[in-house]
């Protein structure tokens, strides 16, 4: 075997692990041993205003690419998470499907199903872990409805 062989494999390997990879960041562990394809919106919502001290956007918040916008209702002991699913691409890829809302730090996974209209509504628990956990937040929205 020559270097120039060896080092040729080694690139075809390196290039198939990373198109697997690329391709298992698309699925979704779902159950036991299956997988469904998702498309997944991240979001970094929230800025403390003190140490300790998280405030709400008063106003809609967008998802980077415009698809989903996020709003947020509190009232006593209770966060409502509402999401809008925006434009005709938006809604007509992704109403109707199942969903889940999944804070980074983990202190939420709460499933949801867009409606036909392309809205969904979260009720979470007004808990300081929760406030926190909306800072940063993934919707994993199922392909398949």
């Amino acid at each position: 075997m020559t270097a120039t062989k060896i080092i040729r494999d080694f690139t075809h390997t390196v290039l198939v692990l990373r198109a697997r990879a690329l391709a298992a960041d698309e699925m979704v562990q779902v159950g036991e041993g299956r997988t469904e394809p998702v498309k997944i919106f991240e979001l970094t919502l929230l800025a403390a205003a003190a140490p300790g001290e998280i405030q709400l956007p008063q106003r809609e918040v967008v998802t980077p690419d415009g698809a989903i916008g996020i709003t947020f209702e509190r009232t006593e002991g209770v966060v409502r998470v509402l999401l809008q699913l925006k434009g005709f691409a938006a809604l007509s890829a992704f109403g109707g499907h199942a969903a889940r809302l999944i804070a980074g730090n983990g202190s939420i996974d709460y499933a949801f199903r867009f409606d036909d209209r392309g809205a969904a509504v979260c009720s979470l628990a007004d808990t300081p872990a929760v406030v926190e956990g909306l800072g940063v937040l993934r919707i994993v929205v199922q392909l398949d409805p």
